[in-house]
């Protein structure tokens, strides 16, 4: 199973950066254990088109600390692959268990 997350906001906060809504109350109280996924480039709209001025590695970041477990249609998962480096098998990368909460 899985759950596509809003574009919209709740409350005012918008619905992929709301830890209350997605892991309180989606995976907390209502204990769901599946995959939670953006809406077309959700996580991209938290930097686009909310004030503050978070930065793309900051929308992932509170994207993925609010529940995401998957953007779709961004390519914003780049700022999350591991250094050229590691990609060269000059270093380690991380494990994808390690890229999630």
């Amino acid at each position: 199973m899985t759950v596509m997350v809003n574009a919209g906001e709740t409350n005012g906060i918008p619905c992929h950066a709301d830890y209350h809504l997605l892991t309180e109350v989606l995976k907390g109280e209502w204990n769901f254990r599946d995959l939670v996924v953006s809406d077309w480039e959700g996580i991209k709209h938290l930097y686009t088109r909310e004030p503050g001025g978070h930065s793309p590695k900051e929308a992932v970041r509170i994207g993925v600390m609010a529940g995401i477990d998957m953007s779709i249609g961004c390519r914003l998962i780049q700022l999350l692959r591991p250094p050229p480096r590691a990609r060269q098998g000059k270093g380690r990368a991380p494990s994808p268990g390690s890229m999630t909460r």
